[in-house]
């Protein structure tokens, strides 16, 4: 008896320890589940895949050129809770600059202040600076960019902040040469802008960072043709325009490379100087100075 009994309910028990085991299983699948669907309901899952195939008919049926009249139309316009990156919004901005760049700008700011789009902004700034390097085309257009590419904030982003400040510094140093007053001058200053950018195609191909190199190369390059052009067009004006190089060149301190040729002086005294001299009614200068000074050599300079 006591055997027959023992014998009932082992079975009975290993079907409980079944039944336990798979209840557990079942809970904590129901949990993993459960889990999940929160997480993807938390981050907006459900709502950032139409969102992206919206994204993927924008990219599709606008026309080329009019991506600026829909940028009201990208998703973080009427959902500013989307927590995942949206991809193709930059490339669409960066289009939409080319044809409207307040607009533009406008976009990026909201991106930035009112969603969670911040890298996506900073993706659409960094590729509109790269368009705007690359589609200049002549020396106005580098004079250009300073004011073109002012709204960008500084610090610029991390992808093009060690870059971009280079290139606004040359552009202004290409609007400074541009201001001078006779094509000698100019072609002169010229060889500044020219000394950075070789420096900077110097400090890509030495760099670690092979996305920068690739990004920035081919602009340093067209730039430097561009300042090479000009500067060889302007020392053929200056020659027929029979101009007699000054003997002083107002500059900065003097460096080993052009102390043979460079005197250090005030660049602004300079031209007031020069400009005075070349007014309809010019004045009477009044030359003051030591007798080192060599003060009877100065009229010839300016004659």
């Amino acid at each position: 008896m006591r055997a027959l009994v023992g014998a009932s309910f082992v079975p009975f028990g290993v079907t409980l320890s079944f039944l336990n085991l798979a209840s557990v299983t079942a809970i904590m699948t129901v949990g993993v589940v459960y889990g999940v669907i929160s997480i993807l309901g938390v981050l907006r899952v459900y709502f950032w895949i139409p969102e992206l195939l919206w994204m993927f008919f924008l990219l599709r049926f606008v026309p080329e050129g009019d991506e600026a009249k829909w940028l009201r139309c990208l998703p973080p316009y009427f959902d500013q809770l989307i927590h995942l990156p949206m991809p193709l919004i930059d490339s669409f901005i960066v289009k939409a600059y080319q044809q409207n760049p307040v607009a533009a700008q406008q976009t990026i700011n909201y991106l930035i202040n009112s969603t969670n789009q911040q890298k996506v902004a900073l993706k659409a700034m960094v590729g509109i600076a790269i368009d705007t390097l690359n589609c200049c085309q002549n020396s106005q257009d580098i004079v250009a960019i300073t004011e073109q590419l002012a709204w960008i904030p500084s610090p610029p982003p991390a992808e093009i902040g060690s870059v971009l400040p280079e290139f606004l510094e040359i552009s202004q140093d290409v609007c400074a040469a541009k201001n001078a007053s006779s094509a000698y001058l100019q072609s002169e200053m010229l060889a500044t802008p020219l000394t950075k950018l070789n420096r900077l195609r110097k400090s890509l191909v030495l760099g670690k960072n092979a996305a920068l190199a690739t990004s920035f190369a081919s602009i340093v390059q067209r730039w430097l043709s561009i300042l090479e052009t000009s500067r060889q067009t302007l020392e053929e004006a200056a020659l027929d325009s029979a101009e007699i190089p000054q003997v002083y060149v107002a500059g900065p301190a003097l460096n080993p490379e052009n102390s043979s040729s460079r005197f250090k002086g005030r660049l602004d005294v300079f031209r007031e100087i020069e400009s005075l001299a070349r007014s309809s009614q010019p004045p009477v200068l009044l030359l003051y100075g030591g007798s080192s000074h060599r003060k009877n050599l100065r009229p010839q300079v300016f004659t």
